[in-house]
């Protein structure tokens, strides 16, 4: 069993926009998780613990969900956590839907998987980019104050949606796509292997 998601990857520009704004952050009292770059992705859709071979059917969904949608442009800005600073547990970058494409798949994607037993999420969904995880309650203004002035990191044409698996390694989850599924206007899913894309999860 792995542990799987839907998700959409970030492309190398707002990979380096995000780099330049969280690695002080690093610096900064508290006990923080931080995630590395290569984990940085907007997920879709948690699927928890996933039997492999179910790999099939849900991506047999995916794409044809994602079939049904233009690609199409999200504005990624601001920072903030999750659920509020009182008890702050999640560290994240926003994630802005202007058309709203993405809420609009998402929606859809949600009742088409739960046709193949995955249920749906009753948390209403919040785009966003996870940059870290507070282990430790800890006076954190200074890092607070800094998220408060986080900018706008670029747009990000968002031109498929990943399925990708999870695996616990000694030196933390490690994220492999297991494919990539085109929106309206590509022609067919790449292999991740081969290096056809250079996005990052």
């Amino acid at each position: 069993m792995s542990r799987a998601f839907l998700c959409l990857e970030l492309d190398e520009a707002i990979v380096t926009a995000l780099t330049r704004f969280v690695d002080p952050l690093r610096e900064l009292p508290g006990r923080v998780a931080w995630s590395p770059p290569t984990n940085w992705h907007i997920t879709v859709k948690y699927l928890g613990e996933t039997d492999p071979r179910r790999f099939t059917a849900i991506g047999a969904n995916a794409q044809s969900i994602a079939s049904q949608f233009p690609e199409f442009t999200l504005q990624v800005a601001g920072a903030g956590v999750f659920p509020n600073w009182h008890a702050p547990r999640v560290l994240w970058v926003g994630v802005e839907d202007p058309t709203p494409t993405l809420h609009t798949m998402v929606e859809a994607l949600e009742l088409s998987l739960e046709h193949i037993g995955i249920r749906e999420e009753l948390q209403p969904y919040q785009p966003h980019v996870t940059i870290g995880r507070v282990r430790e309650a800890y006076p954190l203004t200074r890092l607070q104050r800094a998220l408060a002035r986080a900018p706008a990191f670029g747009m990000l044409s968002v031109k498929w949606l990943t399925l990708m698996r999870s695996d616990l390694t000694p030196l933390g989850s490690r994220y492999s796509p297991v494919a990539r599924y085109p929106f309206a206007s590509m022609t067919r899913p790449s292999n991740p292997t081969n290096g056809t894309s250079s996005a990052h999860g």
